[in-house]
């Protein structure tokens, strides 16, 4: 998208945005999907490192431990212990973490199970973002899944309302998954840009599906001046 300035997550260091190309020629526009190169002036060669994130300033926020819905592949040597180290690849990010069995003990090939995953380094992630793990060593796939909260508070393994919650969040629709975190919030509330951080939406799909929600009398929505 058309913007003057960007901010490079999880490192956080905003740079002005000199201008774009795509397939050789200057742009004055880019979009998802594309493939494109940003002259960034203020950054040296190394600075930006594979898995990071441009984005605007405030839009996004980085986690040390998302919740998700993990599968272990059939084709695993080995059962899944708690806090078994893995590899977390998200996008083109590799980090180190630690796998909590929130519903299961063990989790046996082929399974699947509610997981928080704690990570050695930050990343940035948000609501169904598809993620695959390897063993720490030798680094082979041993399963992936997707996020259902990018930003939880560390659980307990015996909480069975935590469970409860992720699979309320267990969904494709986003507009229900918009339901779902108001519902997950302290008492019910949350901002706008907290949705946009944790569900990945932006401005104009999430105000068309606040006011469709509100409208169904499934939100309320609330200026505070």
């Amino acid at each position: 998208r058309e913007a003057s300035s960007v901010t490079v997550y999880p490192k956080g260091k905003e740079l002005r945005i000199r201008g774009f190309q795509k397939h050789g020629r200057t742009v004055d526009l880019v979009s998802a999907g594309d493939r494109a190169a940003i002259n960034l002036p203020g950054i040296q060669q190394g600075e930006i490192r594979r898995g990071d994130i441009l984005c605007e300033r405030g839009m996004f926020v980085p986690t040390f431990m998302i919740d998700a819905r993990l599968r272990l592949l059939a084709s695993s040597r080995k059962d899944l212990i708690q806090r078994a180290r893995i590899r977390l690849h998200l996008g083109t990010a590799e980090v180190m973490g630690r796998i909590i069995l929130l519903d299961c003990d063990l989790l046996h090939p082929g399974n699947w199970a509610m997981v928080q995953i704690r990570l050695e380094s930050p990343i940035m992630a948000v609501w169904g973002d598809r993620f695959v793990i390897r063993s720490y060593s030798p680094a082979v796939t041993i399963g992936g899944g997707h996020i259902l909260n990018p930003h939880p508070p560390k659980h307990s393994i015996a909480d069975h309302g935590v469970v409860v919650g992720l699979e309320q969040l267990d969904v494709s629709d986003s507009a229900k998954a918009v339901v779902s975190v108001v519902d997950l919030s302290p008492d019910g509330v949350i901002r706008i840009d907290q949705l946009i951080g944790i569900l990945g939406i932006g401005n104009a799909r999430l105000a068309e599906q606040l006011k469709d929600l509100a409208e169904e009398g499934r939100v309320v929505r609330v200026t505070i001046s």
